[in-house]
């Protein structure tokens, strides 16, 4: 699929005119109005879940229909909304 017909590349060629980072701070993705902007649209949410998944990078639990991180300790407790 070419750049152009990729519907997550196609939408943010929309995208106005933002900041990702301000001259006189700190860069920190967390305050960047660029991924602001990217995040709040489902096709680029959607794009940035197939391509963790499809990498192996999170893995699905069949059982309980969950995903988590590869590297997540199943030792670890966090899943309380199972509970």
């Amino acid at each position: 699929m070419s750049e152009d017909k990729d519907p997550p590349i196609g939408s943010v060629k929309d995208m106005p005119e933002l900041p990702h980072k301000l001259a006189w701070e700190e860069y920190d993705v967390m305050k960047s109005k660029v991924v602001d902007w990217l995040a709040q649209h489902p096709n680029v949410r959607q794009f940035i879940f197939d391509h963790v998944s499809k990498k192996g990078a999170i893995v699905h639990n069949k059982e309980y229909d969950t995903w988590k991180g590869a590297n997540f300790a199943d030792d670890k407790d966090d899943v309380d909304f199972l509970k």
